[in-house]
């Protein structure tokens, strides 16, 4: 069963992530825990203080260049304890 929930847990992960890692965490030779770290590509370049920002593309929220509104989700970090 242990294996089993390992593996719904760890597809439900690789489902809801984009971009970004998933790690398994080990102990003994035992899987204890699951960490999603999900990152979000920005569109804007990094310009120095007093600069004028240049977007790039469409800002998080807005619609995109074809018009379609950009839903992606801020950067997220969770971990899920697993008793396997």
């Amino acid at each position: 069963m242990y294996p089993r929930l390992l593996l719904h847990e760890l597809i439900l992960a690789l489902r809801s992530i984009r971009y970004g890692a998933i790690e398994l965490v080990i102990h003994d030779g035992r899987v204890v825990q699951l960490e999603k770290r999900e990152k979000v590509p920005l569109q804007t370049e990094v310009t120095p203080p007093g600069s004028t920002i240049v977007e790039r593309g469409a800002t998080l929220g807005s619609p995109s260049p074809d018009g379609r509104p950009d839903h992606r989700k801020p950067p997220t970090s969770s971990s899920r304890e697993i008793g396997v």
